[in-house]
């Protein structure tokens, strides 16, 4: 089936303008972006979008689809591995259906995360594309250690078996703990925890795969340790200003996951055991201060956001990124062009152009004018397939949430 999107307005997210037009897509792709109102096709579904405005899908390059916060029933803590896999699809579904078509797994339990990406991409479900690191890899008793199925190694010996385990099961990028952080008890943000010779390690693996490892690190000493020894994504992050010149110097990403320290409302009620409250309440400056200084020194900044449900923090963090300082357009960029460099696929996703995948949202309003306009999407396609809501279902809060 062919699909004719007319008067439409196309949202430019690097030169920031909108331009009237129509759009063609054909074979999961935008075959066409012209001027024309009436195509004679065979199969061709016309839809007519009376001068919405046309938007690249959402990413979200932090996320854990089987996390859960709040988890007022204690699912993380009594459910079967086949009740979580099911919890974890519909959240990545229910994302897609809020216009976020990409996402980036940056470690998860019981290889969930592949099955889910092999079936979508099989289209047996229609759900976002899936970047995914399998399971994150920690120090013996480090931060992450007995959550996300996460590798536990002493030595650079086995940090190199538990990336080959993760390469071996498909993963494409590395995740490693570097420093310590909010949701383990008996560490602080600042502990740095991997040694030099084991992020090498994992490193060097990884770059002769062609992929990349992401590293979560609050500490501002293991950001510096992490960059100097080639990571190239930095996850959540405590900057200084020789963070951000390191950042900028190896031309790595930040994913700040913003949200985290910023939404007052959400960590008071988040039903979190208070260490992690306080833990998140006690570096809110300095992580919006760090983040600042990144912005202004033109870091490439992508949105993560590190909770689920997906469809509600991914959009919690652009606001976020927002607030924080960061213009409409470059919130935007982070959330879709930033992103799919990030990932290695900037020349098939992330903008409007022919040729690319066509992951569309379509809104009611001009986001380069209100942000809040890509939080409500009227219609998604995802591979150039309309998402239809079905209607009747159960929501994802009256499931897991209430």
């Amino acid at each position: 089936m062919k699909t004719f999107l007319k008067n439409c307005n196309v949202v430019d997210l690097n030169k920031e303008t909108c331009e009237k037009v129509s759009i063609l897509i054909e074979d999961q792709r935008i075959k066409k972006i012209d001027n024309s109102t009436k195509l004679i096709i065979d199969e061709l579904l016309t839809i007519d979008l009376n001068g919405k405005y046309v938007h690249p899908g959402l990413w979200d390059v932090h996320t854990h689809i089987g996390d859960l916060i709040p988890d007022p029933n204690n699912y993380l803590e009594t459910e079967t591995i086949a009740e979580y896999t099911i919890r974890a699809g519909k959240n990545t579904i229910d994302g897609l259906k809020k216009g976020i078509t990409s996402i980036r797994i940056v470690g998860e339990d019981g290889d969930v995360c592949l099955a889910w990406k092999k079936m979508f991409k099989k289209k047996g479900f229609l759900g976002p594309n899936i970047y995914t690191a399998g399971r994150a890899i920690s120090a013996t008793g480090g931060h992450g250690h007995g959550t996300l199925g996460a590798y536990e190694i002493d030595g650079p010996y086995e940090m190199r078996k538990a990336v080959r385990e993760n390469i071996s099961k498909g993963a494409d990028l590395i995740k490693i703990m570097v420093s310590g952080g909010i949701m383990t008890e008996h560490e602080g943000m600042q502990d740095s925890q991997l040694t030099d010779d084991e992020i090498i390690a994992a490193v060097e693996l990884a770059s002769d795969r062609n992929m990349i490892v992401a590293a979560h690190c609050w500490s501002t000493k293991g950001i510096k340790k992490a960059l100097k020894c080639g990571v190239r994504s930095i996850e959540h992050g405590l900057l200084d200003d020789e963070c951000v010149d390191l950042l900028l110097e190896k031309d790595a990403y930040y994913v700040p996951t913003i949200c985290q320290t910023q939404d007052m409302e959400k960590i008071l009620e988040s039903g979190l055991p208070q260490f992690m409250v306080d833990k998140a309440l006690s570096v809110k400056e300095i992580h919006l201060e760090g983040f600042k200084k990144a912005y202004k020194a033109g870091v490439k900044i992508a949105c993560g956001s590190d909770s689920s449900p997906l469809k509600e923090f991914t959009h919690l963090e652009l606001k976020h990124l927002n607030l924080a300082g960061m213009s409409i357009v470059d919130t935007l960029k982070s959330g879709t062009i930033v992103p799919a460099k990030l990932c290695g696929v900037s020349n098939e996703y992330g903008v409007i152009k022919e040729n690319f995948v066509a992951d569309i949202i379509v809104l009611n309003e001009n986001p380069l004018k209100n942000l809040e306009t890509v939080f409500e999407p009227l219609i998604v396609f995802k591979n150039g397939i309309r998402f239809d809501e079905q209607y009747g279902l159960t929501s994802f809060e009256d499931v897991y949430l209430n």
